[in-house]
């Protein structure tokens, strides 16, 4: 940075390094004098009435005692370029703003002065306390050290930010944001740099920015939210479809019922017609005309629709699950057909056998429906026991064998 600094210094600042005088700085002065008589009225007031207490000089001219005192104070700093004056994150915050700024021509001009006044309104808490020139200068030679960056910032943006933006928005150069952007840096890089490209019409604040920012996010969001509606509606729409679909799909027409032909009889109209100048009693004619009757259509029955519903469905589902317990499929229902007529072939010959040994024979066909009632319930109680044993018996032996 300090090569960089050589190749870009001032040509007013090495010109008092090459005459070892400070006239050549009483520009620089100047602009000083002027930054604090137009922004800290008070400070400089203070330090003119402690220079020339007699105060003989108007407010609207320079004072010598003012511009005299701001050249012994302000001389170190500008030849040093404030090094010895400002601590490190200052100092290299000032270099910066040079640098940056140094594509813009002569804008050291403006831009060093205005350090300087920022660092004596920044301590003038401390002037305003002085009795005397020596305590001036001894507060703005060693009190520097105590300024830290955000109190230069705060009073640059305050007071010379508009000014500055007015001055690079004016010109076809800078500012540059690195400077490498704009020169090579002496021994450290040989490469070709290309040239600035960062013109006025190209730039943009932050504001301008932000506000283009917000703006697209806010139309962003507006498209986002439409597009969410519309989808809303669609989907509202496909379930009302839906819903009408199922309605039309299980509500049954309803059976219109049979509307039976109506016949009107209308009586017969009689007609008079009369002709004047005449009697009326010989021209009367009596004509009887009936009305056309209008057959009525039969609206043809309509049939109950024989498509499914869910209870249909249910029934018939339900049907042939139990038909298939009960029958089976394939070879089950074979081997459960038989094993059922095995099941009734003995059943029957229970029975018969219950009957031989309760009433020692086989009853005939309709030899049952002959017994009396009192007799039927012993018999068939008797019969019941018999046959529980035989089958009790038979599954013993089942179980045994």
């Amino acid at each position: 940075m300090y090569r960089t600094f050589l190749d870009t210094m001032p040509g007013i600042l090495r010109d008092a390094y090459l005459n070892n005088t400070s006239q050549d700085l009483d520009p620089w002065y100047h602009k000083v004098d002027y930054y604090l008589k137009e922004i800290d009225r008070p400070v400089y007031n203070h330090i003119r009435s402690v220079l020339n207490p007699s105060d003989t000089y108007s407010s609207a001219a320079n004072d010598p005692h003012v511009l005299s005192f701001l050249k012994k104070c302000c001389y170190p700093w500008f030849k040093q370029m404030f090094v010895g004056s400002l601590t490190a994150d200052p100092l290299l915050f000032v270099w910066d703003q040079y640098l940056i700024t140094s594509d813009i021509p002569k804008f050291y001009d403006e831009l060093i002065p205005a350090i300087a006044a920022s660092m004596i309104i920044t301590l003038r808490d401390f002037l305003l306390k002085c009795r005397s020139p020596t305590d001036m200068e001894a507060v703005l030679h060693k009190r520097t050290n105590i300024i830290i960056t955000r109190q230069l910032q705060s009073v640059i943006v305050r007071f010379f930010l508009p000014d500055f933006r007015n001055r690079m928005s004016k010109s076809d150069f800078g500012p540059v944001i690195d400077p490498t952007e704009g020169r090579q840096w002496t021994g450290f890089n040989r490469d070709h740099v290309p040239p600035v490209a960062n013109r006025p019409d190209q730039r943009f604040t932050d504001r301008e920015k932000q506000e283009q920012t917000l703006l697209l996010e806010k139309r962003l969001r507006e498209e986002m939210a439409k597009r969410e509606e519309n989808e809303r509606a669609l989907q509202a729409k496909i379930d009302q479809l839906q819903r009408d679909m199922e309605r039309m799909k299980y509500n049954q027409v309803p059976v219109l019922p049979t509307v039976q032909p109506v016949q009107t009889i209308y009586e017969p109209v009689t007609i008079v017609t009369t002709r004047l100048q005449t009697p009326p009693e010989r021209y009367i004619v009596n004509e009887t005309r009936p009305r056309p009757i209008t057959p009525v259509k039969e609206i043809p029955k309509q049939k109950p629709p024989q498509g499914n519903t869910p209870i249909h469905d249910l029934l018939r589902k339900i049907a042939q699950t139990c038909n298939r317990v009960a029958h089976g499929e394939g070879k089950n229902a074979i081997a459960l057909n038989e094993q059922t007529k095995n099941d009734i072939r003995i059943h029957k010959l229970d029975l018969k056998m219950a009957e031989r040994q309760v009433i020692g024979r086989t009853l005939k066909v309709d030899e049952w429906d002959d017994l009396p009632p009192a007799q039927k319930e012993v018999y068939s109680q008797q019969m019941l026991e018999a046959v529980k044993t035989r089958i009790q018996k038979r599954y013993t032996a089942a179980r045994n064998s």
